[in-house]
């Protein structure tokens, strides 16, 4: 369908559904909004996935350091996100075979300690899996460690234990989405820029968008309006309402890139603490290593440039598969993961929400014309769960569709 046509549509009909953000969370919310039946619009200040949905460590997991937080503290929240993305992963490398696939992860350990804590854990990984589990965890020695992983630091190394987890193309994952919800029937648009939102007796209607490349602007009319705008969230929530309280607190996450030197083609590292507390993944990608993520406080920026001294804790982690570069490779580089939204401060946050959790937060009660916000806890990141349970829970009635549509306001 021709951009004219889709812009024609935006201006002309009135949708259930209106999605600001086109990150991974805002085009799942839009492909499972449409493929229900409920007329759909999503809309993307720049392009598709190019913020941090495109900036990820390119796995699709449960989350391992999840699962560790919810057996300390005895969370269930984190337990019940460990388990629902273990089950998405299984879903997406089935359907998605061409985005996805599943990576030997090796985690090195280093103390004797280690081998029964982190092996343990790992089985409980698989467990939570069921029926969707890949390849079981196992526990292999230092001389097969070594034979899988020959850069790793073979001093004091006491083996490692081995699963699987799955790896994806994030980009052409968030993109297929969005094609797929516009192919359900969905009005799907980048470039379309929010700027303000349209009220009619103090409940939403919907959004005015500004069109970047025509300069054109215009009247968006939708019963809900989706703020899927990640670590950009406080900035719809205070066109709603200027005296909002923020909600968030961004960190920001960098990825090294590095030669294909350090990590062999099929198997990755998860280092599970480094000295100073991080979770780093060495991983092969495109055949180069991703090394990954940082989690720093950062300024929420649209286009975030990596400061040197995140570069540091990449590199730190690197002494374990053999010699720390001084600086990058000549053929790496360094790329920025992008702001995402980390733990906000306890008393703005519900008290019962895990870390990675996806909410769902109503601004004006619950019902049509309310501002919804499903994903601001995950911020792009593509953890793999869906959120069609939104839907319902938003105020869309089961009723609504493409029958169900009444004349847009003053027409």
């Amino acid at each position: 369908m021709r951009r004219a046509d889709l812009l024609d549509r935006l201006a002309s009909e009135t949708f259930d559904l209106l999605v600001i953000g086109g990150g991974a969370s805002g085009a799942g919310v839009a492909l499972e909004a449409a493929s229900r039946g409920l007329k759909t619009a999503l809309v993307e200040r720049y392009d598709f996935a190019e913020g941090t949905s495109s900036r990820s460590t390119k796995l699709i997991h449960g989350g391992v350091r999840y699962l560790e937080l919810a057996i300390k503290t005895l969370d269930r929240v984190q337990l019940n996100l460990v388990r629902d993305a273990l089950h998405e992963r299984a879903v997406l490398l089935r359907i998605a075979p061409h985005l996805s696939r599943p990576l030997w992860l090796l985690t090195p350990l280093y103390r004797l300690w280690e081998v029964p804590y982190y092996y343990a854990g790992l089985k409980i990984y698989d467990l939570l899996a069921g029926s969707a589990r890949l390849a079981p965890a196992q526990f292999i020695g230092a001389r097969g460690t070594l034979e899988r992983f020959p850069h790793l630091n073979p001093r004091g190394l006491k083996g490692a234990v081995a699963y699987q987890d799955g790896q994806f193309d994030d980009a052409r994952f968030n993109v297929e989405l969005a094609l797929t919800a516009l192919q359900q029937g969905g009005v799907v648009l980048n470039q379309a820029e929010v700027t303000g939102l349209l009220k009619e007796n103090h409940r939403l209607r919907g959004a005015v968008v500004h069109d970047r490349l025509s300069g054109k602007t215009l009247e968006v009319f939708a019963r809900v309006v989706v703020n899927a705008t990640g670590p950009f969230a406080d900035g719809i929530r205070q066109m709603d309402d200027p005296h909002a309280p923020p909600l968030l607190r961004a960190s920001s996450g960098i990825h090294i890139m590095l030669d294909s030197d350090y990590t062999p083609p099929e198997t990755g590292l998860l280092i599970p603490k480094t000295e100073d507390g991080r979770v780093v993944f060495v991983l092969p990608w495109l055949g180069g290593t991703l090394v990954g993520t940082t989690d720093d406080p950062a300024p929420i920026v649209d286009h975030p440039r990596v400061r040197e001294e995140e570069i540091a804790p990449g590199e730190g982690a690197l002494e374990l598969v053999g010699a720390a570069p001084a600086g990058c490779p000549a053929q790496g580089r360094y790329r920025p993961a992008g702001p995402r939204p980390p733990d906000p401060g306890k008393p703005l946050w519900p008290a019962h929400s895990g870390r990675g959790q996806v909410d769902h937060l109503p601004q004006n009660g619950p019902g049509p014309g309310e501002l919804c916000h499903p994903a601001l806890r995950v911020g792009g990141r593509p953890l793999p769960k869906r959120v069609p349970a939104f839907v319902g829970g938003a105020g869309l009635h089961p009723g609504w569709g493409p029958k169900a549509h009444s004349a847009r306001p003053g027409s």
